[in-house]
């Protein structure tokens, strides 16, 4: 039974558009890496959605959350160790909100100056 629930899991798998990989048993530090990215996947899922069945309807979305997040130990985004950049988008992580609103205090303290020219 548990042979023919994998193989089903499987085939939906790659119709989806997944690339099924069978990995080596030893592999055990790689595997934990992406059992650990698809929890963090699913967290972020939950928070969008409790509803699993919109999941699908916010899975792009949450790809997206978990690819601009930084990993502390390495310093960089997932998409710039995959990628070699940032992708559009990633403003909390280039300007995190309290940077953002020291720039904002800034201009509002002069505000003056900037509305002269109204």
């Amino acid at each position: 039974m548990a042979l023919i629930l994998e193989k089903a899991t499987k085939y939906w798998a790659i119709s989806q558009g997944v690339l099924w990989y069978n990995s080596p048993v030893a592999a055990k530090k790689s595997i934990r890496m992406i059992e650990k990215t698809v929890d963090i996947l699913q967290r972020v899922l939950r928070k969008k959605s409790s509803d699993p069945k919109r999941w699908p309807e916010v899975v792009q979305e949450s790809v997206f959350e978990v690819n601009k997040r930084e990993i502390n130990h390495l310093l960089h985004l997932p998409s710039e160790i995959l990628l070699g950049y940032s992708p559009a988008g990633t403003l909390e992580t280039n300007f995190p909100k309290l940077q953002r609103q020291i720039m904002v205090a800034l201009l509002e303290t002069n505000d003056d100056y900037h509305r002269s020219g109204i």
